[in-house]
């Protein structure tokens, strides 16, 4: 089951699975909910690119910059549709 936050933010499958798969691999604490929680506030336009991205680089575990990279990287690309969109 994809989580909501997932389905409404509109990304492809495989970046569905990355999501799903490997961030919570490569969190500290192995439990997605702080960072599922950032990730709402980050949709909802809450929180920022920026902010987002700040929050959530100390959920995870040292060593796991190639996921931080990518993460970003999704990211950047989603902002980017956005303003696109609007």
């Amino acid at each position: 089951m994809i989580p909501e936050q997932l389905q409404k933010a509109n990304f492809a499958k495989t970046d569905v699975l990355f999501f799903i798969e490997q961030i919570p691999e490569q969190l500290t604490d192995r439990n997605p909910e702080t960072f599922s929680k950032l990730f709402s506030l980050y949709l909802d336009g809450v929180l920022t690119q920026t902010e987002f991205l700040e929050l959530v680089k100390d959920l995870f575990e040292p060593g796991s910059e190639d996921v931080l990279n990518y993460l970003e990287s999704l990211i950047s690309v989603r902002d980017k549709s956005r303003r696109e969109a609007n």
